[in-house]
């Protein structure tokens, strides 16, 4: 089979996602797989090449052989793409055993088919009619949709009774299963404001930028990450390609952005950026992947704040309009009771004791390679060969307990007392989703609400009546919005007229 290089990751989130798969099993139900993508020369508009554009991305990360069956004047360009992110994958001549069909115009080409459309807000998915494209500058709805189509496919392939959405029309503005009202059809999106921050460029936030980019918008936005792009990021990013292994995340997102909108990369931690920049921000998009790092941007205090994530089989967006009001992000992410440091957990898992704690710490905080010493500790410990743990001895600590421990390379997904899921592998489409959706609510332009939101959608069933709800306060008051300090702080900055209460 024509596997991408970085398989194994893709098989973590796979084996996550579903849970009771593991690689040999994900490989065997791809093989002999071939999946269609048809978009007919007569549904071509502007929406259709957007939803094309963010499903060839994602197909091509999974799935090692496609027909992709388009106008001529893109067969050219979306194989040199998909070939650019999964060097193996073969464009098929053969039957497809399942496909994706955007837009009207196609004969159903297979029995097992995804139809997908949009019109500006909204996406719409349905298994057994085509459905339209618009074609507005609002890439919202068409992106949402390929995310949809995508979830689909991935349960068609690996759940033997699969819930699919049938007959679905999503709004990204409402964040509801419903037509967007038409006061804001296709409306034209908010400009960037330049004081917009996006924190943390990972898959998450390179989906924020791939929808941004395309939404016709204007202005800076902020793009906030300290780290380079490693080969196991291919399996989600939907921006990366193989050349871009070992680049800034940063410079990859800026070099995406485009019509208008302009990107100001800084390679840092948040709390080494707003140092230096300042804490004065009116807006910032958190698609970071921590709950320590969250609460770090709320203490920032900016005036506004949507935050996505994603966990196993689950994805969602927060908005948090005004501090004080509602739940604010610190509140989502409170600690309810005592966790292990850093430094413990990773000792733990690698069947060291406390008398290492020291020595890990410092290793993290450097970023080094653990010494062949302390890797034969850990050979001993787990009972694993020291040949499974060479591939890690020029590689920093904390990629031997992701990859190795919570990413199955050193022990089996399913060893007792593995972590296997203390660090989260979130399929493609599930954090371009989340990325989509956090991107949606930035630029609906809604800045006037007080009631803090969340939105979940689960990635391995059909969407949820209700999936946005309000969001209340923490209970416990410990939080940093009961903070008389933080609120006024608050105020002062933003000139509100009074402080919530």
């Amino acid at each position: 089979m024509a596997l991408p290089p970085y398989f194994h990751r893709s098989a973590i989130a796979a084996s996550q996602a579903l849970g009771g798969f593991d690689e040999s099993a994900i490989k065997d139900r791809l093989e002999g797989q071939v999946v269609g993508l048809h978009l007919a020369e007569s549904a071509l508009t502007s929406e259709s090449r957007v939803a094309l554009d963010l499903t060839v991305r994602l197909v091509s990360r999974l799935y090692p052989s496609i027909v992709l069956d388009v106008p001529n004047e893109l067969s050219a360009e979306y194989e040199a793409m998909a070939l650019r992110i999964n060097p193996n994958i073969e464009f098929s001549k053969a039957e497809p055993s399942v496909a994706i069909v955007l837009g009207e115009g196609t004969d159903r080409p297979v029995e097992s088919t995804v139809y997908l459309g949009s019109r500006g807000w909204d996406a719409r998915i349905d298994t057994a009619n085509p459905q339209a494209f618009g074609d507005s500058d609002n890439p919202f709805g068409a992106g949402a949709a390929a995310c949809f189509a995508a979830a689909n496919l991935f349960r068609k392939l690996f759940t033997e009774d699969p819930l699919l959405d049938s007959g679905l029309t999503f709004s990204t503005f409402s964040m509801s299963p419903s037509e967007t009202a038409t006061d804001f059809r296709n409306a034209r999106v908010e400009p960037v404001a330049s004081d917009a921050l996006l924190v943390g460029v990972g898959a998450i936030g390179q989906a924020v930028v791939w929808a941004l980019s395309r939404a016709r918008g204007s202005g800076v936005l902020h793009l906030v990450d300290h780290e380079t792009l490693d080969i196991s990021n291919l399996q989600r990013y939907v921006l990366a390609e193989m050349d871009d292994v070992g680049s800034q995340k940063v410079e990859i997102a800026n070099l995406q952005l485009a019509n208008g909108l302009t990107g100001q990369p800084h390679l840092a931690q948040f709390s080494t950026f707003v140092e230096e920049y300042g804490y004065q921000w009116g807006c910032a998009l958190v698609a970071v992947d921590s709950a320590q790092a969250r609460r770090e941007v709320q203490a920032s205090l900016p005036r506004w704040i949507a935050n996505a994530w994603t966990q196993p089989g689950d994805l969602g967006v927060s908005v948090h309009p005004q501090f004080g009001a509602g739940a604010c992000l610190a509140c989502l992410y409170l600690p309810q009771e005592s966790v292990d440091s850093e430094d413990r957990l990773i000792a733990k898992a690698l069947g060291l004791g406390e008398e290492h704690e020291l020595q890990i710490r410092q290793l993290l905080h450097t970023g080094e390679a653990p010494p062949e010493a302390f890797l034969d500790q850990v050979s001993e410990r787990l009972s694993v060969p020291p040949d499974v743990l060479e591939p890690f001895n020029s590689k920093p600590l904390r990629d031997l307990y992701v990859e190795g421990v919570c990413g199955g390379l050193v022990l089996p997904l399913g060893r007792v007392g593995a972590p296997g899921l203390n660090v989260h592998v979130p399929v493609a489409h599930q954090s371009a989703m989340a990325g989509v959706l956090l991107a949606a609510r930035y630029a609906s332009g809604d800045r006037s609400g007080r009631e803090s939101l969340v939105s979940r959608l689960d990635v391995t069933r059909p969407v949820s009546q209700f999936p946005t709800q309000p969001a209340a306060k923490d209970p416990s008051g410990r939080c940093i919005c009961n903070d008389r300090d933080y609120l006024d702080r608050y105020t002062h900055k933003y000139r509100a007229t009074t402080a919530p209460t």
